[in-house]
């Protein structure tokens, strides 16, 4: 499953499992009953972190803000913008980050800006999900590099094809 299946399944899960989620969006505040909706779902699906934007784009809830806070306010413009993204576009947006050298991340990390739609198709409002993909990207890393001896066969598979000779059926026409 790849980072955006997974993002966008985690915010359908998230927004389907929050009661009074057009409550949240309005007052910002977390009662006891979504406060253990959101305690469960920061154990889901390798999502480590998440935020809920309003339809206009603000902030409503952030899952941990402690553990980021952030001092510079471009990086806080820097997420409007994304967020006033998807407002515009209603597509989700997903990107594959290194967090190597990032305080409080895994090695390698999808973020992703998901749109929640009412039926209407209207713009509900919109998830942010940071997925830790550091295993997935191992496991290709590890089973889908090739190693030099099959690069080498690969290169020379058509030199080596041209070697063969060519066989035919027989000539079964009547004599």
């Amino acid at each position: 499953m790849d980072a955006r299946t997974k993002a966008e399944d985690w915010a359908r899960y998230f927004i389907d499992a929050m009661p009074g989620i057009d409550q949240l969006q309005a007052g910002g505040t977390l009662n006891a009953e979504q406060q253990a909706v959101v305690s469960t779902a920061a154990k889901v699906g390798n999502v480590f972190r998440f935020k809920l934007y309003d339809a206009k784009g603000a902030t409503i809830l952030e899952s941990d803000p402690e553990k980021f806070d952030k001092d510079d306010d471009d990086d806080a413009d820097h997420i409007e913008d994304e967020a006033m993204d998807v407002v515009r576009d209603h597509q989700s947006m997903v990107s594959l980050n290194s967090g190597t050298h990032e305080k409080n991340m895994p090695d390698v990390y999808a973020e992703a800006y998901v749109p929640v739609l009412k039926a209407d198709g209207s713009l509900r409002g919109i998830v942010e999900t940071y997925v830790d993909q550091t295993k997935t990207a191992h496991f290709s890393r590890r089973h889908l590099k090739l190693s030099p001896w099959r690069w080498g066969w690969a290169r020379r598979w058509p030199s080596a094809c041209r070697l063969l000779p060519i066989w035919r059926a027989p000539d079964r026409r009547a004599k």
